[in-house]
């Protein structure tokens, strides 16, 4: 999930100019996140690649968030590994992992983009805002 909170000192701009220029930011910023974590996700099928989507921002008061999910049932299993090679895999999660079955190691495609195109998404949003003020 990726999202910003809208500050500013009311009167001095309209609140809702910025806070659709705030929408519009973090939307694009999910579709960054999106479209990265859609190049480096592991393909087989391609299912699990194509089920890779942003959603449209929520508003809630003066926050904006946007979801990027992974529609695949198993979209977890890939991203942080099974049993015993999930967990001693670079990108395990917190588990639990079986200790009685070999699995298979992590392959993180969500959680990478939002460390290495988080600047970008940062950009994105001030961009936008710019541009409303």
């Amino acid at each position: 999930m990726i999202g910003a909170t809208a500050t500013f000192t009311p009167g001095a701009v309209d609140a809702g100019t910025i806070l659709a220029a705030v929408v519009a930011g973090v939307a694009i910023g999910a579709k960054i996140i999106e479209e990265e974590a859609k190049s480096i996700c592991p393909v087989d099928t391609g299912a699990l690649q194509a089920s890779i989507q942003a959603q449209e921002p929520v508003t809630e008061g003066n926050q904006v968030t946007a979801e990027i999910i992974a529609g695949e049932h198993y979209a977890a299993y890939v991203e942080y590994g099974t049993g015993e090679r999930g967990a001693a895999s670079a990108g395990a999660g917190e588990g639990p992992y079986s200790p009685h079955w070999p699995g298979m190691a992590a392959q993180p495609y969500m959680r990478p983009p939002l460390d290495t195109r988080r600047g970008d998404v940062f950009d994105a949003i001030a961009q936008e805002v710019a541009g409303a003020l």
